[in-house]
């Protein structure tokens, strides 16, 4: 039996498949595309969390203004840095509309939310503020979330009036969106 199946080819070279090299080089590539995609995605899923938590603050934030206003009571908000939560309170305390100052235990916990990225505020001391019956805010400041993935919403600026929400610049301002 003659072992070349054509004149100058042995047999095993006519078989069609792929060589071992071949299938490495090519299971090489499809992992380095899974990498590179699981890296973009973890980016993007973080980036829309620091996203989705500063619209929930702003949310809260212009909530608690319009129940001050709608129960004609103070709202406090509180901002606690090491656990990165934050806490509004409604002056129920003495009833039935408080006395304009935040009692723990006794004035009515409307949310405690902590976040999953690290709350910071604008300036240092900008931790503790409240909404007046009338709507408005006592302080002055910016809350932020520590943002390494650029998203597009990272801080809430707060005035006596405003409420915005936006990007921090890196330096000293909360670039307003909304």
């Amino acid at each position: 039996m003659n072992m070349k199946r054509f004149k100058d080819k042995p047999a095993y070279a006519a078989m069609n498949g792929f060589t071992t090299i071949e299938l490495l080089v090519v299971v090489a590539i499809v992992v380095i595309l899974i990498a590179m995609a699981s890296l973009y995605m973890r980016r993007m899923l973080v980036k829309a969390r620091v996203e989705q938590q500063a619209q929930q603050i702003y949310s809260d934030l212009v909530s608690a203004r319009s129940r001050a206003m709608n129960r004609n009571r103070i709202q406090f908000v509180q901002i606690n840095l090491g656990n990165s939560q934050y806490q509004i309170w409604d002056d129920t305390f003495p009833a039935p509309d408080g006395d304009g100052i935040l009692t723990p235990g006794n004035d009515t916990l409307v949310t405690s939310t902590i976040t999953l990225d690290q709350l910071w505020v604008n300036p240092a001391g900008f931790t503790q503020f409240q909404f007046a019956n009338n709507g408005v805010i006592s302080g002055t400041g910016v809350i932020g979330l520590t943002n390494t993935y650029e998203a597009v919403f990272d801080c809430i600026s707060v005035s006596p009036t405003r409420i915005r929400l936006g990007r921090w610049d890196g330096i000293a301002n909360c670039t307003q969106l909304l």
